[in-house]
């Protein structure tokens, strides 16, 4: 159960492959959350997004409004990179993110470390087989 009190490990380990089984109004509810606690719980929501965009588990239009809301709740520079790849990726109908995108989310890995988010979204894109 999703609450303003949950620290981000516990918040990661709920929405963690569960984002897209939940109704609209949890989904903003978890992003509101989410952004609140970090950067990193943001770009775990964003990952959460792509992954389930990509299965088409969620329509191209609701994912773009949530991560237009991610943008507006937590308007950090990796969660606005993260944000920008993911949107290119999905307006593209799928196709590759650029190499050059993809280089300016690795060095603000290198920069946030621990960013758990940012690590999942970067094993995705250089990964296309997982796609």
């Amino acid at each position: 159960m999703l609450t303003r009190k949950m620290d981000e490990i516990s918040f990661i380990d709920e929405i963690d492959a569960r984002f897209d089984h939940l109704s609209p109004a949890k989904q903003i509810k978890a992003i509101q959350i989410g952004c609140a606690l970090s950067y990193n719980a943001a770009t775990c929501i964003i990952y959460e997004i792509v992954t389930a965009a990509h299965a088409d588990f969620m329509s191209k239009n609701i994912a773009l409004r949530l991560l237009f809301l991610i943008k507006v709740k937590r308007p950090s520079e990796v969660v606005l990179q993260s944000v920008n790849i993911v949107e290119e990726f999905i307006n593209s109908s799928m196709a590759p993110v650029s190499k050059e995108d993809l280089d300016k989310l690795l060095l603000l890995f290198k920069k946030n470390p621990s960013c758990y988010g940012v690590k999942c979204l970067l094993s995705v894109f250089n990964d296309e087989s997982i796609l």
